[in-house]
């Protein structure tokens, strides 16, 4: 994990912190529209939404029983709209929130506090990288299980990508819950440095 750390740091240094705030937002926005578009195809071929987008925070909507009664109505096309969906969700989520643990660095190198310090040491930072990581895996159980249909073997692995859509939504919460402090902490701090600052004297103002 280290080496991946401190490629992160390695690229935050070199990396305008406000560019990578702006494409965050951007990137963040336009994937919420296109998730929405996709999920009412895909309701609209199938006429359930994509199993991805009924997992809920710390547990699924769905249980395993709806899941299965779900893929026996998926006809050939709902099938290979899914895989449409399927590239996109391994792509999107890592180029949308990885960047966010570029915005946590600047955060936590930013600031004096000890307990900063310490996070910016540790894996902590790896945390938005995680949403992807885990998407990958929950993406790859689910593509397998919709591919068997009934086959025995489908409810195992609609069970490890509810097992992995649960992680990936602990990841999803601590990114977002996580960066609104940090942000309104650094901005605190700057303030609080910018108010200690000594105001230029009249004579050096003068010269």
């Amino acid at each position: 994990m280290k080496p991946i750390c401190d490629a992160l740091i390695f690229l935050e240094r070199r990396l305008n912190v406000w560019l990578v705030a702006s494409f965050v937002l951007l990137s963040n926005v336009w994937w919420t529209v296109v998730l929405q578009a996709l999920n009412r195809q895909f309701i609209a071929l199938s006429g359930y939404a994509l199993p991805d987008l009924q997992n809920g925070t710390f547990a699924p909507r769905i249980t395993l029983e709806g899941f299965l009664n779900q893929l026996s109505s998926y006809n050939n096309a709902a099938r290979g709209f899914y895989w449409t969906f399927f590239v996109l969700d391994n792509i999107v989520p890592v180029v949308a929130f990885a960047p966010f643990a570029l915005l946590w660095i600047y955060f936590l190198r930013s600031s004096p506090n000890r307990l900063y310090r310490a996070l910016l040491a540790s894996p902590f930072i790896l945390i938005p990288l995680g949403i992807g990581l885990f998407d990958w895996w929950e993406n790859l159980f689910y593509a397998a299980a919709i591919q068997n249909g009934s086959a025995p073997q489908t409810g195992t692995l609609i069970q490890a990508g509810f097992a992995f859509g649960f992680i990936k939504g602990l990841c999803v919460q601590a990114t977002f819950f996580l960066t609104g402090p940090m942000l309104i902490y650094h901005l605190f701090t700057r303030l609080q440095r910018a108010l200690k600052r000594p105001l230029p004297s009249k004579a050096s103002s003068n010269a």
